[in-house]
C-alpha cells in the first residue's frame, strides 16, 4: 500500500503529519499505571527477563527479584508454547519497530497453570534492541472457548463426538480411503429395547443408560477409531486402516458383547442390545452419500435378522434408499400429548423433505422444506405459549434457541442445491432430534411437574 498523501496548507507547504508516539502526559499514565501494578509489564532482552512488575511477577505465583536477570520468558511456559515464544521474541527484537501478540500458557511457581496473551513491542535502550512485552490473564476465557468448541462438536449426554464432528471426520477419512486406497469401515448402530427403558423407567433412567451405552461403545473401539452419537439412541463409528472385514467385525462383535452386561445404572432388569450397518470404502464406493445409504440399509437388515447382530453393506443395496429418514421412536416421546403430536408431525416433514432431495426434485424439495419451516414456526409459538401459560424457568434461552433453529434450518433451505443429499438429510435430521432431546426433554419434564397433561 502507498503511503498516504501529505496534507497540504493553502500555501503550499507540507503539514507534518500526527505524531505516533505518546504525548509525555499519556507516557507519564502508563508508567504509573505498571508502577502500580495494574498493568503486568515486563522488559526482555535476548529472550531473558530483564526487568518485571510485581503484577506480572504475580502470575506466575513468584517475585519480581525471581524473574530479573534470572530466567528466559520462554521458561515460564509449557514446552509446546517454547519455542513459539521464542521465536516471537526474536522476531519482534530484530525488526526493531515490530509489535508482535501471542497467546501461551505459563507455568506458575504453585504449580498451576495460567492462559496468558502476549503484546510485545520492540524497544531502544543503552543495551540495545529489547521487548516490552504486556501479560493479559486470558485463563477463564481460553476455557470459556474450549468449552464452547466441546459444545459444539460433542454430544452434551455422552461426551461423545457429535453428528457433525462425525460427518467432518467421515469426510476426512473418505477422502484418505480416495487417495491410498487403504480401507475405512463406516457403522450405523441404533439400539434394541431402549424404548422400553423410557417407558418402564422414565427418561432420567434412559439418559442414565444412553451415557453406559456409550462409554461401552467408546471402549470396545480402536485407539484410532471415532465413536459418535448421531442421534437420539443411534450411534457412528469410522474406523480408519481396517486392514479387511475381518478388524471391523471384530470391533462390531465387541460393541454387541459389551451390551449383554447388565446396566446398574437402570433400577431395573433391562435388555438394550445393538443392531449394526458396517459399509467398507473404497470397496462399498467412495460416495459419501451412497456409504451412507448402504450403512443404513445394512443396518436394517441387522434389525430384520432378529437384532442384536450386524450386517455388511450388500452389492444390491447400492441404489437402494434408506426406508425411513427418521423413524418415529418413542424415544422422542416426552409426555405431553401436544408437543409429542407436534413433534410426530415435524418427523413425517422430515420424511417427506428426505423423500423429495432423493427423488433428486428440486421444486418438490423447497416445497417440503418451506412446510417445514412454517410447521416448526408453529411448534414453537406453541411451545411459548405454554412456557407463559406455566410460568416456565429459562424461557428466554428456550425462545433463543428456537431462533437459531429457525435461522440454521432456513439457512440450509438457501444452500440446499448445493449441499451433498446424503449431508442435508442427516443435517435435517440431527437439527430435529436436537431440539428434541435438549431443551424440550427439560421443558416437558418442568411442565409435567407443574400439572400439564
Amino acid at each position: 500500500m502507498s503511503d498516504p498523501l501529505p496534507q497540504v496548507d493553502p500555501d503550499g507547504s507540507a503539514v507534518p503529519g500526527p505524531d505516533r508516539r505518546p504525548s509525555p502526559q499519556l507516557a507519564a499514565a502508563l508508567g504509573e499505571l505498571a508502577a502500580g501494578n495494574l498493568i503486568a509489564v515486563a522488559v526482555v532482552r535476548d529472550g531473558r527477563i530483564e526487568q518485571a512488575n510485581e503484577a506480572f511477577a504475580a502470575l506466575f505465583a513468584c517475585r519480581a527479584e525471581q524473574l530479573e536477570g534470572r530466567v528466559s520468558l520462554s521458561e515460564l511456559a509449557i514446552d509446546a508454547d517454547r519455542e513459539a515464544l521464542a521465536q516471537s521474541l526474536r522476531r519482534c527484537e530484530g525488526a526493531g519497530d515490530s509489535t508482535s501478540r501471542l497467546e501461551f500458557t505459563g507455568l506458575r511457581r504453585d504449580g498451576g497453570v495460567v492462559v496468558v496473551e502476549m503484546r510485545a513491542c520492540a524497544v531502544a535502550g543503552s543495551g540495545g534492541s529489547a521487548c516490552a512485552i504486556t501479560l493479559l490473564d486470558v485463563t477463564e476465557r481460553s476455557h470459556a472457548i474450549a468449552r464452547l468448541r466441546n459444545l459444539a462438536f460433542h454430544d452434551p449426554l455422552t461426551d461423545l463426538p457429535n453428528r457433525s464432528l462425525f460427518f467432518d471426520r467421515l469426510r476426512q477419512s473418505v477422502a484418505a480411503a480416495r487417495r491410498s486406497r487403504e480401507r475405512t469401515a463406516v457403522m450405523l448402530a441404533d439400539l434394541d429395547g431402549f424404548k422400553a427403558v423410557n417407558d418402564v423407567y422414565g427418561h432420567a433412567a434412559g439418559d442414565a443408560l444412553l451415557q453406559v451405552v456409550a462409554r461401552r461403545l467408546a471402549a470396545s473401539a480402536r485407539q484410532a477409531d471415532t465413536v459418535a452419537r448421531i442421534g437420539g439412541d443411534e450411534f457412528g463409528a469410522i474406523l480408519p486402516a481396517v486392514g479387511g472385514p475381518e478388524q471391523a467385525a471384530s470391533v462390531a462383535q465387541r460393541m454387541i458383547d459389551t451390551l449383554r452386561e447388565p446396566f446398574p445404572v437402570v433400577p431395573g432388569e433391562c435388555k438394550v442390545s445393538v443392531s449394526i450397518g458396517i459399509v467398507l470404502c473404497p470397496d462399498h464406493g467412495t460416495d459419501l452419500d451412497r456409504l451412507m445409504l448402504r450403512a443404513d440399509a445394512a443396518m436394517y437388515e441387522s434389525k430384520a435378522r432378529g437384532k442384536n447382530t450386524f450386517s455388511f453393506a450388500r452389492e444390491e443395496q447400492a441404489e437402494r434408499p434408506s426406508p425411513v429418514l427418521l423413524p418415529w421412536s418413542e424415544a422422542l416421546a416426552l409426555g405431553v400429548e401436544v408437543i409429542d403430536d407436534q413433534h410426530r408431525r415435524l418427523v413425517g416433514l422430515v420424511n417427506r423433505l428426505g423423500e423429495a432431495l432423493q427423488g433428486a426434485e428440486p421444486a418438490s424439495a423447497a416445497a417440503a422444506m418451506d412446510e417445514l419451516a412454517r410447521y416448526s414456526e408453529l411448534h414453537f409459538r406453541t411451545e411459548e405459549g405454554l412456557m407463559d401459560a406455566y410460568g416456565a424457568t429459562g424461557a428466554e434461552r428456550h425462545r433463543q434457541e428456537h431462533r437459531l433453529l429457525l435461522a440454521d434450518l432456513n439457512s440450509l433451505a438457501v444452500d440446499l442445491e448445493t449441499t451433498s443429499v446424503m449431508l442435508a438429510l442427516q443435517h435435517v435430521k440431527a437439527w430435529l432430534v436436537r431440539h428434541i432431546d435438549s431443551l424440550d426433554r427439560q421443558l416437558v419434564a418442568e411442565l409435567r411437574d407443574r400439572g400439564q397433561r
